[in-house]
């Protein structure tokens, strides 16, 4: 990810989800253990449309592959 952003983004397991929403984890403390960056080869990138850069649009083709 660092190639694309300098941030990485929070992605959660399913088994870690719950955990993620519950409330009373409020402090990072408390979840720093989830916030840990993605296994190599866990990611598939590639190229999507324009459009996810405007909330006006919805559907499924924001995420779907283009200029394959």
């Amino acid at each position: 990810m660092e190639h694309i952003h300098d941030r990485m983004p929070v992605i959660l397991t399913p088994e870690h989800e719950t955990r993620w929403l519950d409330l009373q984890y409020s402090e990072r403390e408390q979840l720093a253990d989830l916030l840990v960056p993605y296994e190599d080869g866990m990611l598939e990138m590639y190229t999507v449309s324009e459009d996810v850069n405007s909330p006006r649009h919805n559907g499924k083709h924001l995420v779907e592959a283009v200029g394959k």
